[in-house]
């Protein structure tokens, strides 16, 4: 039985649809990453160790770390990566609970920072400047940078 002239225009739309999504998963994208690192910091001068710090692309890219005791972190894209790739981000800073789940430490940093809707630290990865550093409110500091 011959194929109906609608079936052929279908089977051949597919083709179509499927080779353009192929060529758009095969573009060379920016694969530069920068290693990016630095220390977190309480207004006070005291470190915040055991925080994740994400930061969130204006493409939507998120790259995270983890604070050790001294507060210092790496970000990265995962384990394998080598770093972040440069532009513009978003900086959220969420504090580790602690380890006594009955008896959760009080907040050391602003709620602010825990969000990307509500984060105010804003900063721009370049391989120029590999190292960023941020100085964190308490809770309650309506202060905004």
């Amino acid at each position: 039985m011959p194929a109906r002239p609608f079936d052929k225009l279908l089977g051949q739309q597919f083709v179509k649809v499927t080779l353009l999504l192929l060529c758009v998963g095969c573009g060379g994208g920016n694969d530069t990453t920068v290693p990016v690192s630095g220390t977190i910091t309480l207004q006070n001068g005291e470190p915040l160790p055991s925080a994740t710090i994400m930061f969130r692309g204006t493409d939507g890219k998120t790259f995270t770390g983890g604070a050790d005791g001294s507060g210092a972190y790496v970000a990265r894209a995962s384990e394998d990566s080598r770093g972040i790739a440069p532009g513009e981000y978003i900086v959220v800073v969420q504090e580790s609970i602690g380890d006594d789940l009955d008896k959760p430490s009080r907040p050391k940093i602003h709620p602010r920072y825990g969000q990307v809707r509500t984060s105010d630290l804003k900063t721009t990865v370049s391989a120029e400047q590999p190292t960023y550093d941020f100085t964190l409110d308490p809770p309650g500091n309506t202060h905004r940078k």
